[in-house]
């Protein structure tokens, strides 16, 4: 009789004897600042009592000391957690306030949830009139549940100091072009950007005006204009391209978690190479992008989109998958990226239309041990119908001074053309340069790993 009291005794009190001590070893490792620790037994209460009011306020507290919004939000919203008590903007954005105001998907006097967070976020960035900008939660009262949110913004605007002036003017100056931006035009969310290039074998100038919809930061309509006049080298034949094009687009961010686009071109080009498709082309594109996961905990996400374009005799298919994830639980010290791209062209294809890979400020396929310039002209990269790219990117913080950072690492590029033709890889480093103004600048060398050829190559963002 005394055996099975005692182990009754036993089954009953264990549970709560095994919750108190990892509430105290928690609170050993909150007060000692290692925060990982504590996580880690604090979730030996969630795994047992996922509705634990204090084991998920405990959780969600270390997370917003980690500057981790996101995952203290995932934890907070379990117990209907946090509750906004002021919204403020320091300083004040100079947009127009309607504006400002819907790009905000949460207000005070009510909770915050995580989906609302996010929302604000990619309506702020669909915005793009800030460099720079970041989310406060400062407690109110001793009960620390109620919550003022302060926006620290820096607005784009690299022309108003020196230093920024000369970077942003100077810094297509190497490959003889000038990039000239600006940002929020009359308060009202609209950005031009524009590129012109005198270099001999490939000028090249592009204009490009984008704004919101109705004052809603989820919508936007981009207008664009493109002038070139290339001189191509591809080995076996060289020849002269000249193209104008101009095209109408619609952009619209829904929510965090997909966006979209669709929009028409309409070119016209003159091409001096054999059988290559000349005149007008009017084609209809669109794309989508949708956010597959995301785990905020283990600051990891995943991204996919494809886009299609198709006019007369001619279509064309692009599909991209991309993995980011900062390994450490603070900061973006590390930085690891994953990213396959595939894409084909059918039908009677203009050669501006294939995919060119290699090392060209014109084109985001990157094959960065493939030089893409021959003798300043284009062409010597792999080109084809279709391919297959895959970027394998590692970066690791150098030093970051508030107004400029740096970061660098190594990089390893994969790629095929077609599937009768060899496999390319490519590796080497890559440095990047941030500054403040939101200006981003490139180095990288990568060898082609089976001819063992290098190439070095810079360019701005």
């Amino acid at each position: 009789m005394w055996l099975a009291t005692a182990l009754a005794l036993l089954l009953f009190q264990s549970p709560p004897l095994e919750k108190n001590r990892a509430i105290d070893l928690a609170g050993i490792g909150f007060r000692a600042g290692n925060y990982v620790e504590a996580q880690r037994h604090i979730r030996k209460v969630l795994r047992s009592e996922p509705g634990d009011a204090y084991a998920n306020d405990f959780l969600a507290t270390t997370y917003l000391l980690q500057d981790n919004p996101e995952a203290a939000l995932k934890y907070w919203n379990r117990i209907g957690a946090p509750r906004i008590a002021d919204v403020r903007t320091v300083p004040e954005v100079p947009v127009n306030p309607i504006l400002w105001d819907r790009a905000f998907a949460f207000s005070p006097a009510a909770a915050l949830s995580l989906t609302d967070f996010e929302d604000t976020k990619a309506r702020v960035d669909s915005l793009g009139v800030l460099a720079r900008y970041r989310f406060e939660f400062v407690p109110i009262g001793a009960a620390g549940e109620d919550f003022d949110i302060v926006v620290r913004t820096l607005p784009a605007k690299p022309f108003d100091d020196w230093p920024g002036a000369i970077v942003a003017l100077a810094r297509g100056l190497p490959y003889q072009t000038i990039q000239y931006d600006l940002r929020n035009i009359q308060s009202a969310g609209l950005n031009v950007s524009t590129i012109a290039r005198w270099d001999s074998q490939k000028r090249r100038l592009w204009l490009q005006a984008s704004g919101p919809i109705h004052r809603d930061p989820r919508h936007r309509v981009e207008v664009s204009l493109d002038a070139r006049n290339e001189v191509w080298d591809t080995g076996a034949e060289q020849f002269r391209l000249r193209k104008t094009e101009a095209a109408l687009n619609i952009r619209s961010q829904p929510n965090a978690r997909w966006s979209w686009a669709s929009g028409v071109r309409a070119s016209s080009r003159a091409s001096g190479k054999l059988g290559d498709r000349n005149g007008f082309l009017l084609t209809y594109e669109a794309s989508v992008r949708r956010r597959i996961l995301s785990l905020p905990e283990r600051r990891l996400s995943v991204s996919t989109s494809a886009g299609f374009e198709f006019g007369k005799q001619f279509d064309r298919t692009t599909a991209t998958a991309v993995l980011e994830w900062l390994p450490r639980p603070v900061g973006d010290d590390y930085k690891s990226t994953v990213a396959i791209q595939a894409g084909r062209a059918a039908g009677v294809v203009p050669f501006d239309e294939y995919f060119a890979l290699g090392l060209d400020r014109d084109h985001e396929y990157l094959l960065r041990g493939h030089r893409g310039i021959r003798d300043g002209r284009k062409g010597a990269g792999p080109i084809g119908r279709e391919f297959l790219l895959a970027n394998l990117d590692v970066q690791k913080n150098l030093f970051n001074r508030g107004f400029f950072k740096a970061s660098a690492g190594p990089f390893l590029d994969v790629a095929r053309l077609r599937r009768s033709e060899p496999t390319s890889v490519d590796a080497g480093i890559q440095l990047r340069v941030s500054l403040v103004s939101g200006l981003a600048l490139d180095f990288s060398y990568g060898v082609n790993l089976h001819t063992h050829l290098g190439a070095f190559f810079y360019r701005s963002r």
